[in-house]
């Protein structure tokens, strides 16, 4: 630190290295430059490196956090290797050339991508199938060659495996090897030889798991703690370590085995036999006489997990929607339109940054940045959407008939509204220590969402409002236990009630759940379907009209008239989506007091119209659990490699695939053409035709590992929580729904193994319609994108199922997001409530006030401050802001500060009715009221004139105009508008 290296030779040894310049780092082996920063993000190390360069001199080395972009500390020095995992200087390159030419006799190279991308310097997927032509002779080494004395350990039946996977590694090669257009090289190659392995195994310390097996049956985990502590498996070991990631677990733990050690240190390690550690980076193994169990990641003895920190999403729902340039968006004023880009206008005395939008015949619009609230995305059904024209005025008309039908639905919704608030519930009253002791019985963290989203329920059930909430969350989020701390709540009132479901297997699950849950708690739970005999359903009936049922689980079936609904204080709809109004109406038609909790990873239509327009509460549960990976996504043609290599991929790695088609004529058939591709997989068959027996039989099966893969229809779309299950086929992907794909994708993914999900097609044409769903889903792959996908699935189906045809039309002519906007207003209108109280505050002291380009040369990432900026309730925002441009980006240029100087005056100007602060050529500065002067501030501005300090005039334009009498006019500006206040 504190030394001085040329700014732009280092630069330029970083491109020598390899390393891709971007704009914002985000994987490994990039970087980026804002002003005097230079962020890093080598393969060797845990964590980016920040340097903060003044001119040539480098001020401060720290290291930063890649995801939330965020530094983390200070460091005193760093090192870099090779940004590329091969060398890409000329001597390397043509000796990659040489030696390929030399092996591919045959093969035109003019035909291999991969070998035209490699030749001219870019490393693109799939280029390690060529590594070895980038050595001499054309030899690999394996770790061990680089660590000869190392202690080798295998299991017993290591040789087996290694046999099977030298025999697949042959049949791969023989299948691809006649490919032309990616020509491979042998198997022996590439990998390690047999003969060779063999030799290792041979001098190996060898483990037998023969007596450790039962680690691997299917069963609660603290069944298992309580197994080794209380039986003779623990003999077996001389030592257990039990880890686990947060204190309630801890807790549990030492009630089952209460003289377990605690430890923090392996030099605490004594003569015990069972350790008890809070620990995160830790993989269950056995190694001899040694157990060591992971309780979070009990799901894979093999796997290591890794760590993923609360930050690791550093953008909020709404900063994450943000526009590129070429999208289709709609301003409120001038209608829809092509987002460019950020573009910065200069005029004589003044400069800053605009959102540019180009409309019909090239006619271009300039938004402000503090306006960007006017535009929004306009997700385009028809791919050739004709574009509004500034100089025409059928916008405004179109929006003005919409906005007149808009209110006579808004007229209905708060119909709605007002039978329900009429309505009383008995408040819930809340046991701490009832709370606390189910809460601990949760074997996981809570995310900081589930914490929001329980609060706000708890908060709900306690008024004498009925609840009606919406708890939105990808699958696997933890919705379901939000429900359940809700049912906990409800039940201790000694109130019934109701969870309904859309499938039998999702009830089976739940009811499964639910009861090891409330194991310890004297409430009687249920299960209600059509697989019921009469004799059972009418007793679940009548005990649950007798008040002895307390949680009553089911499906459609508890739509019944036979069922007292009148002690019904809570009912959750999980998958709500799935839901007919009628239905949902049903229960809330016999009980209007009752509590409604939906859950949703997709909320439909109709559910975002009542949460936009503010008639159903909502919470979002937008962060992941720890350790989560999102699902790689992928929209493939069907072949028979692509089916087969994915299936061999993950049965390679003791995991299992969901093969999803909804021709159930065709499940035969679908699993004798596996059967063909890959002879030894075990295969089963699931869909609602079948018996309640043998569809338990076959899920049972699955989850417990005994099939590879489960050949079904929709019937696992919902709910169901198989964690070893990380790969997923849709057969015909085309004929799904958006809602019901992302649904699918969301069976895998629930451990901390990489997923994949496979949306196949017969070719590539589909219908432009199944297009744009399938490249939506694409788009929205990350963790906690379901919202979004819901969002899209309204604009891209119209919704007309829902909102009734007009309604529909109204959104495929002005977008979703306008189209709830006008909503919202007709309703606060109904109301009586003023919502446009934003003044749209603008000031221009003749100088530059922005985010200068080469401080920060993401456009995206502009535009996200600039809405920052424009967000702020208060001076510790703004501050909030300025540290973080500082800590990413470095030293504030005056541009910067003039920008959050400007903002931290708008924060109090428009409190006083301020619009638009001026400075003038006769070096006055002008302020602009939206209102006449009240008495109030006039009696102000009197006692200010008579005091000297300022000199100003009134006129009777609602305007002040106040002498510079300073260099700095900001602060002038300031101590002005606080002598108001």
């Amino acid at each position: 630190m504190n030394s001085e290296i040329d700014f732009n030779e280092f630069l330029r040894i970083l491109d020598q290295l390899g390393y891709s310049r971007v704009e914002r780092v985000d994987s490994l082996n990039e970087y980026s430059v804002r002003g005097g920063i230079i962020d890093i993000n080598p393969s060797h190390t845990s964590h980016g490196i920040r340097l903060d360069f003044f001119g040539d001199e480098l001020e401060s080395i720290r290291e930063f956090n890649v995801n939330t972009q965020l530094s983390l500390n200070e460091i005193d020095s760093f090192s870099l290797s090779s940004g590329h995992e091969l060398p890409l200087d000329e001597n390397s390159i043509g000796l990659f050339k040489s030696q390929w030419r030399e092996y591919f006799l045959d093969i035109d190279e003019r035909n291999v991508d991969l070998f035209k991308s490699i030749s001219d310097g870019i490393l693109i997927d799939g280029y390690e199938v060529y590594l070895p032509f980038f050595f001499k002779e054309m030899k690999l080494s394996s770790f061990i060659d680089y660590i000869p004395n190392l202690e080798l350990i295998s299991f017993s039946n290591a040789l087996e495996v290694a046999n099977e996977y030298h025999n697949y590694l042959k049949e791969r090669y023989l299948i691809e090897s006649n490919e032309i257009y990616r020509p491979i090289p042998k198997v022996e190659k590439l990998f390690l030889e047999l003969e060779t392995f063999k030799e290792y195994l041979e001098r190996s310390k060898k483990i037998n798991l023969k007596d450790k097996s039962f680690l691997f049956e299917q069963k609660n985990i603290f069944e298992l703690i309580s197994d080794l502590h209380d039986t003779k498996s623990a003999k077996n070991f001389k030592k257990v370590f039990i880890a686990t990631n947060n204190d309630e677990t801890l807790n549990e733990v030492q009630k089952i085995i209460p003289n377990i050690e605690l430890i923090n240190h392996a030099e605490d390690i004594k003569n015990k036999s069972f350790y008890l550690t809070k620990q995160n980076n830790l993989r269950s193994q056995v190694l001899d006489t040694t157990l060591l169990l992971h309780v979070e990641n009990i799901q894979s003895f093999n796997y290591q997990q890794p760590v993923v920190s609360d930050e690791t999403k550093s953008d909020s729902l709404i900063e994450s929607i943000n526009f590129d340039e070429g999208d289709y968006v709609v301003h409120e004023s001038y209608g829809i339109g092509i987002y460019e880009g950020l573009k910065t206008v200069a005029t004589s005395n003044h400069e800053e940054e605009f959102l540019e939008v180009v409309y019909q015949d090239n006619e271009k619009l300039f938004i402000p940045t503090r306006q960007h609230y006017l535009l929004s995305k306009f997700q385009r059904n028809n791919i050739d959407h004709p574009l509004d024209s500034l100089s025409s005025k059928k916008w405004i008309n179109k929006k003005k008939k919409i906005k007149d039908k808009v209110n006579d639905l808004a007229i209905e919704l708060l119909d709605i509204e007002s039978k329900r608030s009429i309505s009383t519930s008995i408040p819930m009253r809340l046991d701490l220590k009832i709370d606390a002791d189910f809460n601990n019985s949760f074997p996981y963290q809570l995310t900081k969402d589930q914490l929001t989203c329980i609060n706000d329920v708890y908060k709900d059930l306690k008024l004498i409002k009925p609840m009606n909430r919406v708890i939105c969350g990808d699958v696997g989020f933890g919705k379901t236990e939000v429900a359940m701390r809700a049912t906990n709540l409800v039940a201790y009132n000694q109130k019934q009630i109701i969870i309904l479901c859309p499938s039998t297997v999702l009830v089976s699950q739940h009811l499964e759940t639910f009861k090891i849950r409330f194991k310890n708690f004297p409430y009687l739970i249920e299960g209600l379907s059509r697989h019921k005999t009469v004799k059972e359903k009418n007793n679940i009936i009548s005990n649950f009209n007798n008040k002895k049922i307390d949680i009553l689980i089911g499906t459609h079936a508890l739509l019944n008239s036979e069922i007292d609904f009148s002690n019904v204080g809570l009912l959750v709809i999980d998958e709500e989506h799935r839901f007919g109004t009628k239905q949902k109406e049903f229960i809330k038609s016999k009980q209007t007091g009752i509590h409604i909790l939906s859950l949703s990873a997709t909320p439909i239509p109709k559910t975002l119209n009542y949460i936009f327009s503010g008639l159903k509460d909502f919470s979002y549960l937008y962060s992941p659990p720890s350790n989560r990976i999102s699902t790689k996504t992928f929209v493939k043609v069907h072949e028979n490699q692509i089916i087969k290599s994915s299936i061999q991929r993950e049965v390679s790695r003791n995991g299992q695939v969901f093969y999803v088609t909804n021709d159930i004529s065709q499940h035969e058939r679908s699993k004798a053409y596996l059967l063909e591709l890959m002879p030894n997989l075990r295969i089963g068959i699931a869909h609602g035709q079948l018996k309640k027996s043998e569809i338990k039989q076959e899920m049972n099966a699955f989850s417990t590992g005994e099939l590879d893969v489960l050949i079904c229809t929709t019937i696992v779309e919902m709910g169901l929580d198989i964690p070893n299950a990380n790969t997923i086929i849709v057969d015909n992907a085309h004929r799904f729904g958006l809602a019901q794909l992302h649904q699918l994708r969301g069976r895998v993914g629930r451990s901390s193994k990489q997923a994949y999900c496979y949306y196949l097609i017969p070719d590539k044409h589909i219908p432009k319609h199944a297009d744009n769903r399938l490249e939506a889903l694409s788009r929205h792959s990350a963790l906690g994108a379901g919202y979004f996908i819901a969002q899209e699935d309204l604009e891209l189906r119209g919704a007309g199922q829902f909102l009734g045809e007009k309604q529909s039309g109204h959104i495929e002519e002005i977008g979703l997001t306008l189209y709830l906007s006008i909503l919202k207003d007709c309703i606060n209108q109904l109301k009586g409530i003023d919502d446009k109280n934003k003044i749209d505050f603008e000031i221009n002291l003749g100088d530059k006030s922005l985010i200068p380009e080469k401080y920060l040369p993401s456009m995206t990432d502009r535009l996200k401050y600039y809405r920052k900026i424009s967000a702020c309730k208060n001076v510790e925002d703004i501050k909030k802001i300025s540290k973080d441009l500082v800590d990413q980006c470095g030293k504030l240029p005056t541009a910067v500060k003039n920008l959050l100087y400007d903002a931290e005056i708008a924060l109090t100007a428009t409190e006083i009715g301020i619009s638009n602060i001026y400075l003038n050529r006769n070096n006055f500065l002008q302020f602009k009221f939206i209102k006449p002067i009240s008495d109030e501030n006039f009696k102000k501005f009197m006692e200010l004139m008579n005091s000297n300090l300022y000199e100003f005039k009134l006129n009777a334009e609602n305007k002040i105009n106040l002498k510079l009498k300073s260099n700095d006019a900001r602060q002038q500006i300031k101590s002005f508008i606080n002598a108001l206040i």
